[in-house]
């Protein structure tokens, strides 16, 4: 009788609620008001205000693709304008400070030519005849539908619903309560006597199985039965972890800064500024090397603190140094470097043109560390009969830091052969690819026989977007790896020396 009052007073409830409280209540409303954080822009055509463009603060596509965020093809303006003018994609990712900016081919950003940097507020974009100033975040308020959720239907209709689900319940126990007691009484009999002594075998009780089986029929190393109660769930699945960067490669003798340089027979000793600018610039080359079984060595000037994790990264983000130490150490290997000689000279980074320097500032900047005399050490003890080095200043914007290791690699080759040293014979200076310049005299080797080995290295620096992402491109885009002749003074020509043919084409 108790479940049967119980489920008559939970009956009372919910109609109580239905009827009083219910109306009274606020309905879930479909629509909220929300505060969106845009990026502001002004855009400009041929020199001419043209309009200005709201796009949401998150990363966006903008280009000549239809598909993109905002697309370039609708301006009227830009109807005549050839498509080589325009980058067909750019990618900005807004910080809490800064809009990242990275494109498929180099444009001006802040005033400076590349493929990717920063832009902060009243910062300037240039492509073709577009120009635009980014104006920094804007609050914009919009009334946007929204779906409610179980929450909140829970809070509106929960209390009538729980309460008519319990009168539910009670009145079904009442019911079968009342049913049970009803059937007991009709069918009581008493129990029928057994006489002489019962058997353990025909007591009634739980069915027993072997010692040392379990309740699936299986052997259990307790020796005894376990119960369902006993027996345990596996825990639930955790996050998958993301894949830890590999230790250093065990082949790979890697020369810490002020370290002696081992003696070792090299043939080839290729120099850098940076991690990744390798694989980027001289890829080709030296995945021809290992394929001719040319013994290699690589310097890289610094070790790429300067830089920032790109938006693509998603492993560790405790020390950037170590990470890219770790990064160029498996590209190496995986081009065949016999070794990797750190030279550990302070990195700045390269945002703008605000972060400009002169290459002969940089060389004062690492002017304690002897970097010229470290030089002279390296090549003294390695006796390379090639150095590959970066380009040093021209008319092409590049980085100061690399226009600084080739003007110190030079100053070395040329104290060395002062010294009286027939060492080394070949001198090379990577070219980009992506600026048109007098090729008269340089060298091209072919990517076709080394993109695997080049991409694998490539993938390896997964913190930079320039090697990941934009020097994977590079490489799709430009079939030939080039370089200036500085001198070449072995009876081999190059082509010969590095794949074994002979020259086929010299610029």
């Amino acid at each position: 009788m108790f479940y049967l009052f119980a489920g008559l007073g939970c009956v009372g409830f919910t109609i109580l609620y239905l009827v009083f409280f219910l109306p009274r209540r606020r309905v879930p409303s479909r629509f909220r008001s929300v505060i969106e954080k845009r990026m502001h822009f002004f855009l400009y055509t041929h020199g001419k205000w043209n309009r200005e463009i709201f796009l949401p603060w998150k990363e966006v596509r903008i280009g000549m693709d239809p598909s993109s965020d905002f697309s370039f093809s609708d301006l009227e303006e830009l109807k005549g304008t050839s498509i080589q003018e325009l980058p067909t994609q750019i990618v900005f990712s807004p910080t809490e400070e800064y809009l990242r900016v990275t494109a498929d081919r180099p444009l001006l950003i802040q005033g400076v030519e590349k493929s990717s940097g920063w832009l902060r507020v009243n910062g300037i974009l240039r492509f073709g005849p577009v120009k635009m100033v980014f104006k920094g975040p804007l609050a914009v308020k919009e009334r946007v539908p929204v779906k409610p959720s179980f929450k909140v239907w829970a809070t509106y209709y929960g209390p009538g619903a729980a309460s008519a689900s319990l009168a539910l319940l009670f009145i079904a126990m009442g019911l079968y309560s009342f049913g049970s007691a009803t059937r007991g009484r009709n069918s009581f009999q008493p129990a029928p006597v057994v006489s002489g002594p019962v058997s353990p075998a025909s007591t009634p009780g739980p069915s027993t199985l072997p010692s040392g089986t379990g309740i699936d029929g299986q052997s259990t190393s307790k020796g005894y039965v376990e119960t369902a109660s006993s027996v345990q769930l596996p825990p639930k699945r955790s996050e998958p972890q993301k894949e830890p960067l590999p230790d250093f490669p065990e082949s790979l003798l890697i020369v810490t800064p002020g370290a002696k340089v081992p003696e070792i027979p090299i043939k080839v000793l290729f120099v850098h500024a940076h991690p990744d600018d390798e694989s980027i610039e001289f890829g080709t080359l030296m995945a021809l090397c290992k394929k001719q079984s040319i013994p290699t060595a690589t310097v890289l000037f610094t070790d790429g603190e300067g830089g920032i994790f790109s938006k693509e990264y998603s492993g560790p983000r405790t020390s950037l140094r170590e990470i890219r130490i770790r990064e160029a150490a498996w590209a190496l290997n995986t081009l065949g470097s016999s070794l990797y000689i750190r030279l550990g000279l302070s990195n700045l980074p390269y945002n703008g043109v605000r972060d400009e320097q002169k290459p002969m500032d940089v060389i004062q900047r690492w002017s304690s560390s002897k970097p010229v005399d470290r030089m002279v050490e390296i090549l003294l003890a390695l006796k390379p009969d090639i150095v590959v080095s970066p380009e040093e200043p021209s008319k092409v914007r590049k980085h100061f830091e690399h226009e600084a290791t080739a003007l110190i690699v030079r100053k070395a080759i040329e104290e060395v052969k002062r010294l009286g040293n027939s060492f080394p014979k070949g001198y090379l200076q990577s070219l980009d690819p992506r600026y048109p310049t007098d090729r008269k005299g340089n060298i091209s080797f072919s990517r076709s026989q080394a993109k695997d080995l080049q991409r694998t290295a490539l993938s390896f620096h997964r913190t930079q977007a320039d090697a990941f992402y934009f020097g994977i491109q590079r490489m799709e885009k430009y079939p030939e790896e080039e370089y200036r002749m500085k001198f070449w003074d072995l009876v081999e020509d190059p082509l010969r020396y590095f794949t074994g043919r002979a020259l086929q084409q010299a610029r």
